[in-house]
């Protein structure tokens, strides 16, 4: 057994076995291991500032409390690194764990199945894209989405559509056919009477509905109010596409209408008095 101590020498070992051999406070800098077995080699307490591995097989290594500033790796987990398109060796993945990579730099790497879990990501980049941006972004979607589901669910259980709306009417047949003739409204029923007194139809307004069901009543019921300012408005507007030439039709069908208000941004308006005095607002906008 070879044993150096408090020696200064430069030594050569060549096609050498020294399996359990041991370096203790030794200063060994410009050391070069070259087509080297180093399998279960433990390093403790050691500055490798610039140390260079290359072409080598890292397998199983593990570096702990170890400082890495300015530290370089390339071409690791392939199986040819001139050849880094071909399969890689099949191996346990790596793991980083309580490691600093603060401004680190990953360039051309397969990050594929990487996962990060408790990290800090304050700044991390990918491509350019703020990634604690972007997640901050996905989860501000993901809980509108959410509530956004939570909303329509609830409305869902309860309002969907109208179903149909009921009219008042003192005669069916004719205000059946004033509906008809002079809004182009649809009929869905004609008109009917029963025994216990009771006579309906069933219309519907536009192309789309809704539906109204004409009603034969004695009472009567208005069909507008004054607000607060005291303007006068009706519970239905009705929308029209073409305001000017719907106005003269019903001027020449002697319908009673009042005249047009302009209403800048919010369109036109005049409004229509059914047979029975029920006012509707028609609308263009």
């Amino acid at each position: 057994m070879m044993q150096l101590e408090n020696e200064k020498k430069v030594v050569t070992i060549i096609n050498s076995d020294i399996t359990g051999s041991r370096f203790k406070n030794v200063r060994a800098e410009q050391l070069t291991f070259q087509c080297s077995n180093l399998s279960g080699m433990k390093m403790n307490d050691v500055n490798l500032t610039g140390m260079d591995i290359s072409d080598a097989n890292l397998s199983g290594l593990v570096i702990d409390g170890a400082q890495w500033g300015g530290a370089l790796f390339l071409h690791l987990g392939y199986s040819d690194k001139d050849q880094p398109e071909l399969a890689q060796i099949e191996s346990n993945p790596v793991q980083f764990s309580h490691c600093s990579l603060k401004e680190g730099v990953f360039a051309e790497c397969n990050l594929t199945n990487v996962k990060l879990e408790d990290c800090d990501i304050s700044g991390l980049e990918i491509n350019g894209i703020n990634i604690e941006k972007l997640i901050r972004q996905h989860a501000s979607a993901a809980e509108k989405m959410e509530i956004d589901q939570e909303f329509e669910q609830r409305e869902m259980h309860r309002v969907s559509e109208v179903a149909c709306i009921n009219l008042p009417v003192s005669n069916v047949e004719v205000s059946t056919n004033w509906y008809v003739n002079h809004l182009g409204s649809t009929i869905m029923r004609e008109p009917q009477r029963f025994p216990d007194g009771n006579a309906n139809s069933l219309i519907r307004l536009g192309k789309a509905g809704p539906s109204v069901w004409l009603r034969e009543s004695t009472e009567q019921v208005s069909m507008n109010f004054s607000i607060n300012s005291g303007s006068n408005l009706t519970i239905f507007e009705l929308r029209t596409e073409n305001m000017n030439d719907f106005y003269e039709q019903l001027k020449r069908e002697n319908v009673n209408i009042t005249e047009i208000e302009d209403h800048g941004v919010c369109g036109k308006t005049f409004k229509i008095i059914d047979p029975d005095g029920n006012k509707f607002t028609i609308l263009e906008c």
